[in-house]
């Protein structure tokens, strides 16, 4: 029988075979340095926006605190403000237009 051999690996095995080292370039040798350098100066960029990050939120943290402060005290208003009778009537009303909406459409 006639065996047939997977391109894909013949390929993977003469390419290992072939290449199993880069050549000593000057070129390469230049590239990777640089590629290096790029991304020592990412990494110490990435560390460094991290760090103005913090700083910013820790700065900012007393206008955060009055905020979150001013924020509670609306959603307790609104809390309170739909808590009373005509609103739950106005919530029930509009519940059962909207049904009836829905069906309406369906109906079409």
């Amino acid at each position: 029988m006639n065996e047939s051999i997977d391109p894909d690996a013949k390929l993977a095995t003469r390419f290992e075979r072939e290449h199993t080292h880069v050549p000593a370039e000057p070129f390469v040798a230049a590239t990777l340095r640089e590629i290096h350098g790029m991304q020592r100066r990412a990494n110490r960029l990435r560390i460094a926006l991290r760090v103005a990050a913090l700083l910013a939120v820790i700065c900012a943290s007393p206008w955060l605190t009055a905020g979150i402060a001013r924020l509670n005290a609306a959603v307790e208003f609104s809390l309170n403000w739909t808590s009373g009778q005509p609103v739950i009537w106005l919530c029930a009303a509009a519940g059962v237009f909207a049904l009836l909406g829905v069906r309406f459409l369906r109906g079409r």
